[in-house]
């Protein structure tokens, strides 16, 4: 009887489908990786020139008026040409206050309140419109179209506000 030596034909298959499995296991999860840090880095960079933009605005903020929300302003930055950038303005809006002032009741009692608190609602309503807007901020990359959105207030320092009751 000889005694034989080293791995059968069915060992080796198996122990090759084993290390097949894992070694592409372990290189899907590497393809993964890099695209997750290239999607990442992709990310930053958008969020910086959105944060770039929205820094500007701050330190240096146009004329804030009603013909701003006609049209978004649009534009690329001078030191990455391949990232635009789209700015839109809205007035900042209250939602009806008539149930918080309620204008639904009638109770008759607390009509002199009530006219009093509409009044204030009325001032709180127009002045805000005036001195708060919204600045939307998209920037876009031209190559890959990935685009990145962020949102912010300004307050218009010349907007007048005269409170009297």
């Amino acid at each position: 009887m000889r005694k034989h030596r080293g791995f059968s034909l069915l060992e080796v298959m198996i122990a090759l489908s084993i290390f097949s499995f894992f070694i592409t296991v372990y290189i899907t999860s590497e393809g993964y990786n890099l695209s997750d840090s290239a999607l990442m880095r992709e990310e930053i960079m958008l969020r910086n020139l959105c944060q770039e933009k929205i820094n500007q605005l701050i330190i240096n903020p146009p004329e804030l008026k009603e013909s701003l929300t006609l049209t978004p302003e649009q534009g690329t930055f001078e030191e990455y040409p391949n990232y635009s950038y789209e700015i839109e303005y809205q007035r900042f809006t209250i939602p009806d206050l008539s149930s918080l002032t309620g204008g639904g009741e009638n109770d008759s009692s607390n009509d002199q309140q009530q006219a009093i608190r509409k009044m204030i609602f009325k001032q709180v309503e127009t002045h805000m419109k005036e001195l708060v807007w919204q600045v939307k901020i998209t920037v876009t990359n031209k190559d890959s179209g990935f685009p990145l959105t962020v949102s912010t207030w300004l307050y218009n320092y010349k907007a007048k506000v005269n409170i009297a009751l």
